[in-house]
């Protein structure tokens, strides 16, 4: 999923540059469930400027859904 989060934010110009390799998602981080897969909303200030407000980045549901390549056993 941090995969996804920062291809989203390497295409929005208005996200820091350092954001884009460096972000954080804790207990407080907001999203929302869409029929693709998630919205991340950072808030102002967090990965680019407060002029810009609320900066949300979308992950398909393919980039954070877990597929098994191999079976395991317990």
């Amino acid at each position: 999923m941090y995969d996804g989060i920062g291809a989203g934010l390497k295409l929005n110009k208005d996200a820091y540059e350092e954001s884009r390799y460096q972000f954080s998602l804790t207990t407080k981080t907001s999203f929302y469930i869409t029929n693709n897969g998630i919205r991340v909303v950072f808030d102002p200030y967090e990965v680019g400027p407060y002029a810009v407000g609320f900066i949300e980045v979308k992950v398909h549901l393919i980039k954070i859904m877990w597929i098994p390549t191999q079976r395991c056993s317990i």
